[in-house]
C-alpha cells in the first residue's frame, strides 16, 4: 500500500519538524508581543485619564479664581461708583 495516497504526507522529516518550531514561536512570540502592546496602552489610558483628571481640577480652581477676581471687580465698581456719587455730592454741597 502506497503512504502518499492522501494530501497529507504521514512522515515528518528534520524540515517539516523545524518548520513547526518555527511557527509555534512564531505564534508565541506575536502573542506576547500582543498582550505587551496592550498593556502598554492601557497603562497610557491610565496616565492619560490621570493626566485628564488633574487638567480638570487645574481648570475648575482657574474658574473659580475668575469668579473671585470678577466679583472684586464687580465690588470694585461698586465702590467707585458710591465715592464718584459722594464726590458729586460733596461738589454740589460745596457749590450752594
Amino acid at each position: 500500500m502506497n503512504e502518499n495516497t492522501g494530501w497529507f504526507d504521514r512522515r515528518l522529516s528534520i524540515g517539516n519538524i523545524i518548520t513547526i518550531f518555527v511557527v509555534m514561536a512564531g505564534l508565541f512570540g506575536s502573542w506576547y508581543q500582543f498582550k505587551t502592546d496592550l498593556a502598554l496602552q492601557a497603562a497610557a489610558l491610565l496616565t492619560e485619564a490621570s493626566e485628564r483628571a488633574r487638567l480638570e481640577a487645574r481648570l475648575v480652581k482657574m474658574e473659580n479664581e475668575r469668579d473671585d477676581t470678577r466679583d472684586r471687580l464687580t465690588r470694585i465698581e461698586v465702590t467707585i461708583k458710591q465715592l464718584g456719587d459722594t464726590s458729586d455730592r460733596i461738589l454740589r454741597a460745596v457749590e450752594k
